[in-house]
């Protein structure tokens, strides 16, 4: 038997030594990681553009069509604009404190704010539409419709006329209604200049000339608002300081004459320290009491040293006469002294000097006496002065607290009155101030730029307007795409099922159809003889007649297409898919009907007959057998039912194909319990028989979710291959159908993924090198063939 390149390549990798295998595993594993980082990155949005280029691009075109449409329709708008200018408040009274309030106002960070929002209000607006002549054209201008969309004006007008039907006439306080205020404000735009006091009015109309009529009016009519608002808060200040003034003056005549009242009920006649009589008087004793007591400590200290006797021999207290007899005595003293040294005390000389001492000394003590009576009567003396002194300071201080006690509410009294006074000749100053201020008409906005007609409409802009479409639709429609991409629940890539279930992914297989898969039947198949029936002999010794069953599978209709190739990679992909032991018995499952598991089992064992193996295909879905549709099988012939119940023989149900070297067992007639069947030991046993006899063994099993039968086969098989129609088939069905096998101990040799168009979205991004490779094939079957051919 010979081998074509895919034995080789299995033979070669069944000779593979460990070290390699190992390699490639880390190479797969590497390329799976970058997969998922793609996801998240350019090269996945890139892959959504990809797949979802004819909604971008249709988003595109219809938003473009549409700004087209309303370009050539739109009405042509004129803009004009008017510059205002908001300076800082100069007041006429530099100290003034009412205009100084205003120009700190007009200093703060969100005065302009404040006032660019005012240039929109409703106030300002109804004095517009008050205007003569300019307020009309305004109504009649704004009640005439122009426009793509005027022709829905009479459904329009009809609503409007439902609203204003429940708003009452002049509710709102305005003269005009809120619906036309509101209208007129959306023909006005306001705009600060950055990092300037300007502020840009604009208007937009149909009317060059009416736009800038409306642009300078607003503007003037603004100023003006301003000033009038301004004059009236001037205006009211003025008479809410004149009935204060009017009140505080009463009130200040009032607290005057009270505090006389008191100050004469009270005999108070000053309040001052150096003014007050009570006061002074006690300042004047309380000095007097000093002094005395001072004095009286100084006499008394003299008369007790002198009484004490410390003073007897000493001049301290001696007055004139006292210090003349001191004087005496002490001349007789040195004089007798010095006739003692010559004579006897019994001299004449002498006893006349004693007897004069003696007198002297007699003399001076007399006066000594006289002193201390002197300084005993000085003593007394001030005594009573101190004593005196204190009993007035006493009853001038009970006066003085008693006063006290009166002039803290005098003091009370004066200081409200004070208060009220002050307060008055503030309020005073302050209307002078108002009155000067209410006279001025000088405001800080000014008009700084009026507005001129404009020469040129203003809107709609075509190239813009269609730059900003095409940017907007491409946008929008690759948001919607990123949308549906998240919110689709399949699997579109082999990397997102490589990434959620962590199983390769064997292959790809396209939508059959000519245009994408290149099938065509061979010229002349169809008129052909069918091959002739082959004879068998039954279990009785009947005899039984096999028709050769006639392939219409698209490897063996087309195999140089691009689904033929995709089947030569998944068989490819279940070859390699084990280095140990080569699958030969292969289970094809899907999660749920309809995935196209009979499709890829009937091509994949197409697609082993031509490396020359020998392959039989069995249809173990007993339930909703399909291979025999394949195939062209007429009718239900005995197929496996019949061996499993034991009512026909393994020759008997084995049927060849038009395709050398695949063979059929056909599911036969359906059984009342399909499952017991395919789960019994007979089918293991038959499964092992026919390992013997052929190379491989492809089952197409029922779908897992739904009955339990590919379940029960997983176990007598080398491995599962699972099919995963891309999207379509959600992936909890997929995620729960591979749980099933994988706790049911099956191999799962790897997952396909069925029935994608590779001329879109991400399968074109992978598989476009192969479809501009067989393109050309493609296009040359689908020409008819010419006569001469």
């Amino acid at each position: 038997m010979s081998e074509n390149k895919d034995s080789r390549e299995l033979s070669n990798f069944r000779g593979a030594p460990r070290y390699v295998i190992e390699r490639d595993a880390m190479l797969d594993a590497a390329m799976n990681d970058e997969s998922a980082q793609d996801n998240v990155g350019l090269r996945y949005l890139f892959r959504i553009a990809l797949k979802y280029r004819e909604l971008i691009l249709g988003a595109a075109a219809a938003l473009i069509i549409l700004t087209i449409i309303h370009s050539i329709f739109a009405t042509r708008i004129y803009r004009a604009e008017a510059i205002l200018k908001i300076g800082t408040y100069a007041p006429l009274l530099a100290n003034a404190g009412v205009e100084d309030v205003l120009r700190q106002q007009t200093r703060e960070t969100d005065y302009v704010n404040t006032q660019t929002e005012q240039l929109q209000s409703l106030s300002l607006a109804d004095n517009m539409l008050k205007l003569p002549g300019t307020g009309e054209s305004i109504k009649g201008y704004l009640s005439k419709k122009t426009g793509i969309f005027s022709v829905f004006e009479p459904l329009f007008a009809l609503l409007r006329s439902k609203d204003e039907e429940k708003e009452k006439p002049n509710a709102s306080g305005y003269q005009h209604k809120l619906p036309l205020l509101k209208k007129y404000l959306d023909l006005v735009s306001i705009s600060p200049i950055r990092k300037t006091s300007l502020v840009r009015v604009s208007v937009d109309t149909s009317d060059p000339e009416l736009s800038a009529q409306v642009a300078n009016l607003h503007a003037e009519q603004f100023v003006a608002l301003v000033r009038a608002e301004r004059q009236k808060t001037a205006v009211e200040n003025l008479v809410f300081l004149k009935t204060q003034a009017q009140e505080l003056g009463e009130k200040v005549a009032a607290q005057e004459r009270a505090l006389a009242a008191y100050a004469e009920e009270n005999e108070i006649v000053a309040l001052n320290k150096d003014e007050n009589v009570t006061v002074k008087r006690m300042s004047e004793l309380n000095q007097l009491l000093t002094a005395a007591t001072a004095k009286r400590i100084r006499s008394e200290t003299t008369y007790n040293e002198a009484k004490s006797g410390s003073g007897v021999n000493s001049a301290a207290y001696d007055d004139k006469t006292v210090l003349d007899v001191r004087v005496s005595l002490e001349q007789a003293e040195s004089e007798y002294s010095q006739l003692s040294q010559k004579f006897k005390p019994g001299y004449p000389q002498m006893k006349q000097l004693a007897s004069r001492i003696a007198s002297l000394k007699k003399n001076l003590e007399s006066q000594r006496r006289q002193v201390m009576a002197g300084l005993k009567a000085t003593y007394l003396a001030d005594v009573e002065s101190e004593k005196a002194l204190k009993e007035q300071l006493e009853q001038q201080q009970s006066k003085t607290f008693d006063l006290s006690r009166r002039e803290v509410q005098y003091n009370i009294m004066k200081r409200e009155y004070d208060s009220t006074k002050d307060l008055q000749q503030s309020i005073l100053r302050q209307l002078k101030e108002a009155q000067v201020s209410s006279e001025s008409s000088g405001t800080n906005i000014s008009l700084s730029d009026r507005a001129a007609p404009p020469l040129a409409p203003s809107s709609p802009r075509p190239v813009r307007n269609i730059l900003i479409a095409l940017v907007v639709g491409l946008l929008g429609g690759f948001g919607i795409a990123l949308l549906l991409d998240l919110l689709d629940n399949t699997y579109t890539t082999p990397e997102e099922i490589q990434s959620s279930l962590g199983l390769p992914v064997l292959g790809v297989v396209p939508i059959f159809g000519s245009e994408i898969t290149g099938i065509s039947r061979t010229p002349g198949d169809e008129g052909a003889a069918p091959p002739a029936p082959i004879i068998r002999t039954g279990p009785g010794g009947e005899i039984i007649e096999l028709p050769v069953a006639q392939a219409s599978i698209v490897t063996f209709d087309n195999p140089m297409s691009i689904a033929s190739e995709a089947f030569r990679t998944i068989r490819t992909g279940i070859l390699l898919s084990s280095a140990d032991k080569q699958p030969r018995v292969i289970l094809v499952t899907s999660g749920k009907k309809s995935e196209g598991k009979t499709t890829l089992a009937t091509n994949l064992g197409a697609a082993l007959c031509q490396n020359g193996h020998r392959v039989l295909l069995i249809d173990a879905d007993l339930r909703r057998p399909a291979i025999h549709k394949s195939f062209d099988m007429e009718g239900k012939p005995v197929g496996l039912v019949g061996y499993l119940t034991g009512t026909a023989t393994l020759e008997s149900i084995i049927v060849p194909s038009s395709i050398n070297g695949l063979y059929l067992i056909p599911a036969g007639a359906t059984p009342p319990n399909p499952a017991e069947l395919v789960g019994s030991q007979r089918m293991a046993d038959l499964l092992e028989l026919l390992r013997e006899g052929f190379d491989y063994v492809v089952v197409d099993a029922p779908p897992l979710l739904p009955v339990t039968d590919a379940m029960l086969l997983s176990r007598f098989v080398d491995g599962v291959v699972l099919v995963v129609r891309g999207e379509d088939t959600p992936k909890h069905v997929v995620r729960e159908a591979s749980q099933k096998l994988r706790k049911s101990g099956a191999k799962i040799l790897g997952v396909v993924l069925n029935d994608v168009d590779i001329r879109r979205g991400d399968y074109y991004y992978y598989y476009r090198d192969s479809y501009s490779y067989y393109e050309p094939d493609v296009e040359r079957k689908r020409r008819p063939k010419s006569a001469s051919a």
